[in-house]
Order: C-alpha cells, then sequence, then structure tokens
C-alpha cells in the first residue's frame, strides 16, 4: 500500500515529486528517508468517506513513532517544466504518530480540492476536478538553514547558480515570504555573496555542486530545494525550472551606441534600421547559411536608443563554438585575444564558410570595385532636383535610396570589421614582442588617411580664402553631428559651423613616421622568420584602414541624400497645413510620412509633438547598457521618477496602477492593468496574483509565493522592495522583472499619458 521512497517508483503511481526523490536517492544524493501514499489509495481517500483498508498498519510499520515527519503532496500536475503547483496543496510538518500523520495525508489528499487549487489550475488552464494527489511522508530535518537553488537563473536564463537561504526550516521562504540572503555563482569561479552570509562557504559550495550535478545528470535547468543540518546537506525537493520556456531576449547598446549612436528619431529610424538589419541578416546567411533569423527582430528601440539582440548575435557565435560578445571582441581592436571558431563548427559548416572565407580574402579587390560603383549611383543621385519630384516620386526615390543604403551599408559593415581584424592581429604580435600594443596603429599617420579627417583637412584651409574653403565644403559638407542621422542639419545647410575649424595649422597630433618607427621596433623584436609574414600583415592592416576610411565617407556622401529627399517632404506638408514646421517630419515614421502626402493621416501634428516632448525627455535619462524582455520602457514622466528596487524573480515589464492590498478582504476587484503591491503573499493570495499585471512584494526572493506564480504565469515580479506598500493607491509604477526595479512614475500628465498608452500592454 505504501510504496517507499528509495525504490524509486514511477511518477504516474506517486506523481512526479515523488518520483524525482526517489531519482536522486538511486543516485547517491542525500534525501531524506520516506514513503509515498500512491494515488490508487488517496483516490479513495479524496472521494471516500472511510480509510483504505490497510492504510493505517502500513503506516504503522514504516514510521518511527518517535520522529517527527513532513507530509507534503505528489500531485500528477505538481513540479511540471511549465508549471509547479507549489504551495498550492497543503504541507503539515512537525507530525508525530501514527494517528496524526495518517490525519495529516487526509487533510493534505484533500487539499486537491480546495480553492486556492481551483484558482490557480484554472489560471493555468487546467480542471481542478482531474487532478490526483500523492501524499509523501519523509522524516524531517532539523535545519540550521535552508532554501533554495536554481542552476539557471529562473528571470534572465543566465547560465549561473543562483542560492537563496534563509535560517531555520525552508518553510520561511514559501509559506511566510522571509526575505533571503542570496549568492549567485558564475561558471568562472566568480561568486556574488550576502555581506553577513547565514551560511559558512563550504555549505554555499556544495549546494552550488549540488544543484550543478542533479541538473547535469537531469539534463535540464533545475530548482533544488536542500537543508542543511549543520553537517550535511540534504535535498528536499528538486523540479525543472519553470519558466524557462519564455526566455527573454537580451538586447545590448555596446555595438549599437558606435553604429546607430545617440537618439534616433522615428523617420530616421524606420529608414537606417530595416537596411541595415537586412544587411546583417544577409552576411550571416552567407556565411553559416539559412539561421532562420528575422531581420526585423535584430534590433530594438528603448528610449529611442538602438539596442542589437544580443541572443540572436550571440546564439550565432556559440554555435560556431566562439564567445557570445565575439562580436565586441572583433570589434574593439584592441588584439586583447584572438577569436576563433572551433574546428568542429568550421567542420560542419566547411562549403558555405569556405567560400564566405574566400570572399573575405579577396575582399579588399571587390570592396574597391563595389565603391566606385556605389559613388557612380551616389553621383548621378546628387544631380537630381528634388523639388522638381512629385510626391509619389519623392517616396520612389526614398525606396531607391534605400538600396543604394544597402549596398553602401554592407561594405560599411565588413571593412571595419577586416580592419579591426587586422590591426587587431599586428597588436597581439606587439604584445607578444613585448611591446605597447597601443602604440601600434597601422596606416594612422599615412597621408591618404589623413585626408579623410575633416579637422585635418579644415585645419590647413585658410578661412578667408573662399575658393579653399568652398572646396573644403564639398568635399565634407555632408557631415553632421551624426553621420547616421538624416534629422541633424548638415555643414554645407550652416557653414560656420565649421569656418571656427579652418584656418587654425596642422591639429594632427599624430607625430608623421611614428608608426613607421613602430613598424621598425616591431619587426626587430620579433623573430626573424616571422619578419616577413609579420611586414605584410602589417601593410594589408594599414590598407585596410585606408580603405575602411575611403568607404565610410563613400557611406555618409550616400546616406546623406535622405536628408535633402525629407526636407522637401517636410516642406510640403508645412504649407498643406499638416506639420507646424518642416524639421517635424523627423518625427514620423516613413509610412506615416507616405500616409501624410497622400492625405490620410489624421493627427500628424500633436504626434509629431508629443514625440518631440518625449525625446527631450529621453535625451536627459540614463539608460543601461543591457535590457532584458521586450517589453517597453517609459519615457514620459521617467525623468521625475523614484525608483525602488528589490530581487528580480519573474522577467518582464509592465507599467500599471499600483493596487497596495493588505487585506484580501479589501482587495476589491484586481484587474490585468493593475501592478499588485503586498506586504507578503502566501498560497491565500493566488485569487488575486492570477489577475493582476505584475507583483511587487516587500519580502521573499525566488522561492516566495508571488515568484514562483509570477514566473508561471509570465507576470514581471520583483520581491523584497522596501517601502512598496508606502507608494500611493493609483500611482503609476512600471515594474521590471529582470532588473530588480520598482519605478514610481511622477504624477503628471506625461506619466499619466504613459499609463494610458503603455498601461494596459504586456508583451
Amino acid at each position: 500500500m505504501l510504496i517507499d521512497l528509495s525504490s524509486q517508483p514511477s511518477a504516474h503511481v506517486v506523481g512526479a515529486k515523488a518520483a524525482r526523490l526517489g531519482w536522486l536517492i538511486g543516485r547517491g544524493w542525500s534525501v531524506p528517508s520516506g514513503v509515498v501514499v500512491p494515488f490508487d489509495v488517496t483516490d479513495v481517500l479524496v472521494d471516500g468517506a472511510a480509510d483504505p483498508p490497510g492504510l493505517r498498519e502500513s503506516l504503522a510499520a514504516h514510521l518511527d513513532p518517535a520522529r517527527r515527519h513532513v507530509v507534503r503532496s505528489s500531485a500528477d500536475a505538481e513540479d511540471a517544466g511549465s508549471r509547479s503547483f507549489a504551495g498550492q496543496f497543503t504541507s503539515v510538518t512537525d507530525v508525530v504518530g501514527v494517528e496524526d500523520v495518517l490525519a495529516a495525508v487526509r487533510v493534505v489528499a484533500a487539499s486537491a480540492r480546495s480553492e486556492q487549487v481551483r484558482a490557480y489550475a484554472g489560471a493555468v488552464g487546467l480542471e481542478a476536478m482531474s487532478l490526483r494527489v500523492a501524499v509523501i511522508v519523509q522524516e524531517m530535518v532539523d535545519a540550521v538553514a535552508s532554501g533554495v537553488a536554481f542552476s539557471r537563473d529562473p528571470v534572465t536564463g543566465a547560465d549561473h547558480v543562483v542560492v537563496e537561504a534563509v535560517t531555520g526550516p525552508a518553510d520561511r521562504l514559501l509559506a511566510e515570504g522571509a526575505t533571503p540572503q542570496r549568492w549567485i555563482s558564475t561558471g568562472d569561479g566568480t561568486e556574488q555573496r550576502p555581506a553577513s552570509p547565514v551560511l559558512p562557504s563550504a555549505v554555499v559550495r556544495t549546494v552550488v555542486q549540488t544543484t550543478r550535478g542533479i541538473a547535469g545528470a537531469s539534463g535540464e535547468p533545475v530548482d533544488v530545494e536542500w537543508v542543511w543540518d549543520g553537517t550535511d546537506v540534504h535535498v528536499v525537493q528538486w523540479r525543472p525550472v519553470t519558466g524557462l520556456d519564455r526566455a527573454p531576449t537580451v538586447w545590448s547598446s555596446r555595438i549599437a551606441r558606435d553604429m546607430l549612436p545617440g537618439l534616433i528619431p522615428p523617420l530616421v529610424w524606420s529608414v537606417n534600421v530595416p537596411v541595415l538589419s537586412r544587411v546583417w541578416a544577409a552576411l550571416l546567411t552567407d556565411a553559416l547559411g539559412d539561421l532562420a533569423m528575422d531581420p526585423d527582430d535584430l534590433v530594438r528601440a528603448f528610449g529611442y536608443r538602438a539596442y542589437f539582440n544580443a541572443g540572436a548575435f550571440g546564439a550565432v557565435f556559440t554555435s560556431l563554438g566562439m564567445p557570445a560578445d565575439a562580436l565586441e571582441r572583433m570589434r574593439d581592436g584592441t588584439g586583447r585575444s584572438a577569436v576563433r571558431p572551433s574546428a568542429a563548427a568550421l567542420a560542419r559548416r566547411a562549403p558555405r564558410l569556405g567560400r564566405f572565407a574566400a570572399t573575405l580574402a579577396r575582399w579588399e579587390a571587390h570592396a574597391r570595385s563595389e565603391l566606385v560603383a556605389v559613388d557612380g549611383l551616389r553621383a548621378v543621385e546628387e544631380s537630381v532636383a528634388v523639388t522638381a519630384l512629385s510626391d509619389a516620386e519623392l517616396l520612389v526615390r526614398v525606396d531607391r535610396l534605400r538600396d543604394l543604403l544597402a549596398r553602401a551599408g554592407r561594405l560599411n559593415i565588413v571593412t571595419p570589421l577586416l580592419a579591426d581584424a587586422w590591426a587587431s592581429s599586428v597588436r597581439r604580435a606587439a604584445r607578444s614582442a613585448g611591446l605597447d600594443p597601443g602604440s601600434v596603429d597601422p596606416g594612422q599617420d599615412w597621408e591618404q588617411v589623413r585626408a579623410f579627417d575633416p579637422a585635418n583637412a579644415l585645419a590647413r584651409v585658410d578661412a578667408e580664402d573662399s575658393e579653399a574653403f568652398d572646396a573644403a565644403l564639398r568635399r565634407f559638407g555632408h557631415l553632421s553631428d551624426s553621420p547616421n542621422d538624416c534629422s541633424k542639419p548638415t555643414w554645407a545647410e550652416d557653414p560656420d559651423v565649421i569656418r571656427a575649424l579652418a584656418g587654425s595649422g596642422d591639429t594632427d597630433t599624430v607625430k608623421r613616421g611614428s608608426q613607421a618607427l613602430a613598424r621598425e621596433a616591431l619587426l626587430d623584436a620579433s623573430h626573424r622568420w616571422s619578419r616577413l609574414l609579420l611586414s605584410r600583415r602589417w601593410d594589408r592592416a594599414a590598407r585596410y584602414r585606408l580603405l575602411r576610411e575611403e568607404v565610410g565617407y563613400g557611406y555618409a556622401r550616400a546616406y546623406a541624400l535622405f536628408r535633402p529627399v525629407f526636407l522637401e517632404v517636410g516642406e510640403r506638408l508645412v504649407r498643406r497645413g499638416v506639420l507646424p514646421e518642416r524639421d517635424a517630419v523627423f518625427l514620423l515614421e516613413l509610412d506615416e510620412v507616405a500616409r501624410a502626402l497622400r492625405g490620410d493621416l489624421d493627427g500628424a501634428a500633436p504626434l509629431s509633438a508629443s514625440r518631440r516632448a518625449e525625446m527631450a525627455e529621453a535625451a536627459d535619462l540614463h539608460w543601461p547598457e543591457t535590457i532584458v524582455g521586450d517589453d517597453p520602457l517609459p519615457v514620459r514622466g521617467r525623468a521625475g521618477a523614484r525608483v525602488l528596487t528589490g530581487v528580480p524573480t519573474s522577467q518582464g515589464r509592465h507599467t500599471g496602477p499600483a493596487r497596495v492590498v493588505v487585506s484580501l478582504s479589501h482587495a476589491g476587484t484586481i484587474t490585468a492593468r493593475d501592478v499588485l503591491v503586498l506586504a507578503a503573499a502566501d498560497v491565500t493570495w493566488t485569487p488575486l496574483l492570477v489577475r493582476a499585471g505584475a507583483v511587487v512584494t516587500e519580502t521573499g526572493g525566488m522561492l516566495s509565493h508571488a515568484s514562483i506564480v509570477a514566473r508561471e504565469l509570465g507576470l514581471p515580479c520583483v520581491a523584497s522592495v522596501e517601502g512598496a506598500t508606502d507608494i500611493p493607491e493609483g500611482t503609476m509604477v512600471c515594474v521590471d522583472g529582470a532588473a530588480g526595479e520598482v519605478m514610481v512614475l511622477a504624477d503628471t500628465a506625461e506619466g499619466r499619458e504613459t499609463a494610458s498608452t503603455e498601461g494596459g500592454v504586456r508583451r
């Protein structure tokens, strides 16, 4: 009738929780001994009026009457990868004697029909009446400390172990919502730890090793509950980490801010980003084959700033056996380490990679030929008088310029990467030879390279020499404060901007001949047999430095062609009363510009004014280098926001009114628009949790009831937020469950507008 855990019973007989404990015992992990009342027996307990025959006698035969026991559920729907039902079924602790254990078994089995289980089951799409609950009876461990450990961060999916601990038994984490201490152990051995830890370092190491061991043996990320009795660490439960099937996208501005710096107006974004995203996707497809990569999901705007999809790019590089940040390493040009794919990855993709490598080997000649073609097309487009074009012809011209930009953009992506790679290889050689790699920059002092530096070129021009100044203006007049933002006025539009740079003499701080001396020093310090190859490498790096400048110049000239087109569109929309001023056109997206020209865009003026105000506020805000999740970040009202921090326990972002609830009897109606703010949450709060848009608690950690339910339902959640219940009722707040931040937005018209447009959306 009872089944010993050590017999490794099957999940279809005793439920996944009990089966997993038996699996651990069979593999040698320390698990408190115990038995299971299987489904066929508990079905009688739930549906019948009398105890199944022989249950009392069987318990008496297995239990030590002098020991304390814990009686817990092992339901058929419990501890699944997408839902855990954690805390939903009743558990009874400190039970002594057969009669009390039998009574506890009845209570646990009957909890399958409780109101909270019905509410939870409905929220996750299950029929509560079909649930079956086996019951585990285990000997209790006298807990000095206990807690939970995750083999992967359940919020971000990062590959490191998160450990949380409290003194005493683990039910303080789940039932009481106690705030735990936290350790984070990464794969490279580094560790974050609390200032005054409740656990010795050796115990933390044991918990981490146990968690990694169970994850490795099971082949899936795991959530492990453990107890330390002062001597040994015992595992009392483990399950798959729930919610990782909704692993969030990680967005990074590290490279994006170099390629697309600053705030990007909507029109500029809708021109630049789709073109460059498709160029990146095409390059990766050429190199690696069909990656099922969506170009439109490679770059995202947060607060009008560009962020690259680090996960998408990282997955490409890790599939090659390279670091996920390989692109950043290649771009930095410091030569800190060579970035090379693994031999196995190369072998798998040998044919396509071979063709792509051959293309890169010929890139210098190809780029110069393609640059001639791009310059020719650009010269033709420069001769077009945009004022003579019809509305339809202006839009056709934009499409044509985007095709030209794609060709120039491909050159402007690959060439700098190769230039940085060749320069980096020379710097690595310098480091190996004991020289300062920072002093090595092949081609830096070439006169041809210096000619593409507008500051150096203008410094040699006499500002009073109108002919020479006009020549310089023809060469560099297409530039602006940002060569990738056609909303910025060009130097040609305001010559006084560059006139101040003229006639100041040679401002180049690079000593002529310095690189010749650096090259000579490098060759002298290198082995004789390697000097010829190193000399050729230097020459190629120098040529690529020049090619990078030529390609960048050509790209900027091609991109500058967009500005006259959009200014003409702006002039026409002003004359028609659609926009208040010409430059407001840059605050519309490209499809909105087309609609405005056709006369079917209502409210263009207030729309542009709202975006202008939003960009003005965004300009004064600090934005993190990394953002987790796709949900929008509020801009309006953010400048005056108060930020509360806590423990991130469930990823996602949500903006909505705070509903501070201190009693279920005064909860009222909670909707998916609301942010539920609680002091703490146990299972009795489940009916509210399943209705909210986000959850904030003043206590708790990863294993708190609110955190578990939030992860399983996909709700953003931040725990241990000091002062959360002091947030005024109805105040608009933005919950960032990955960053662990609760942003109390300023109570302004802008903040209310943010709430009305973003607050009801959870994505």
